[in-house]
């Protein structure tokens, strides 16, 4: 039998559900007998061993952990945690902002309506976030990895694994990201944790964060915004308005000319490096001061505005390089 224990002075409920297949329903349930003041308690519910289904409440914020066997966690209302424990799970979100944390198994994830952060884990699990702007984390295993509406980040790196990741937006077929082979659809943003990456951006506005590693960024066309973070890193904006920022260690930021216009934010004087690329680049290639900044030009057109630098120092030890096209 579920067992249930109800704290009145801080207006909290745990559900304890058994070894068998249960079947639990707050609303349904109880939301008559613990319903004080116009507001459901705080819901702490575990599950147990058994292939189980269970509903939260209807205003959210509940905690449902469905541990052992193939389980159904179903959150009503937002702001709640879903967390599926071993298994093969199904977990669907709410009408808020969720967290949808799979676990061991091959497992399903639903994120509804909000703000959601959907984690796969081990196993080869599909996630689809549905509207709004919205995290997805794959995990180890072969995932599909689906934003849906909204603009949202696909991260690589929970499973504290120490791989090269290889992530290309454009691709809309399975991958080999460094996790697994992976399927990643309507996803604008990626963030990885450490590793010497390649990342490679698509048609959208797309904002990168590769974490620690000597890695490669490709924002292609959007306007983006490309932060490398530490590490010796490789940085191509693409076509559009690309904010670019290098991050600790030695960086390379390459502009062409016709790719629009580039910011670079955080240029490091003796450590970056700015390579200008174009049919006949030197010719008509200048530089002029601008306030605390630099303009970087091709005859009438601007490639890039770099801050906190000045021409003297950008003419000095080939802070900036023109070179012939890299394609």
């Amino acid at each position: 039998m579920i067992s249930k224990t109800y704290n009145r002075q801080y207006n909290t409920l745990s559900v304890l559900g058994t070894n068998g297949d249960d079947f639990y329903d707050y609303e349904r349930d109880d939301r008559a007998r613990y319903r004080r003041n116009g507001r459901n308690p705080q819901i702490w519910i575990e599950a147990g061993d058994g292939d189980d289904v269970i509903f939260g409440s209807d205003e959210g914020w509940e905690t449902i952990h469905g541990e052992g066997g193939n389980d159904w966690l179903f959150l009503r209302g937002g702001g709640g945690q879903a967390w599926g424990g071993d298994g093969n799970d199904v977990l669907v979100g709410g009408r808020g902002g969720d967290s949808l944390l799979c676990g061991t198994g091959d497992d399903r994830a639903f994120g509804g309506r909000g703000n959601d952060y959907l984690r796969g884990d081990e196993g080869n699990d599909f996630l689809y976030a549905g509207e709004d702007d919205d995290q997805l984390a794959g995990g180890v295993g072969n995932d599909v990895i689906d934003g849906g509406e909204g603009t949202d980040t696909a991260i690589f790196g929970t499973a504290r694994s120490r791989a090269r990741y290889t992530i290309n937006l454009s691709n809309q077929n399975w991958q080999n990201t460094g996790e697994g082979r992976d399927k990643l659809t309507s996803i604008e943003n990626v963030i990885t944790r450490q590793g010497n990456d390649l990342i490679i951006g698509n048609e959208s506005n797309n904002n990168v964060r590769s974490g620690s590693g000597n890695d490669v960024i490709l924002g292609l066309d959007g306007n983006d915004e490309i932060r490398g973070e530490r590490g010796d890193d490789f940085i191509i904006g693409g076509r559009g308005f690309d904010d670019l920022f290098g991050g600790q260690g030695g960086d390379t930021f390459f502009l062409t000319e016709g790719f629009g216009i580039d910011h670079i934010k955080d240029f490091g004087i003796g450590n970056d490096k700015i390579v200008v690329t174009g049919a006949g680049i030197g010719e008509d290639f200048g530089m002029f001061n601008f306030g605390t900044s630099v303009v970087l030009m091709q005859g009438d057109d601007m490639l890039a505005l770099v801050n906190n630098a000045n021409v003297d120092d950008l003419n000095i030890d080939e802070n900036v390089i023109t070179r012939d096209p890299l394609w």
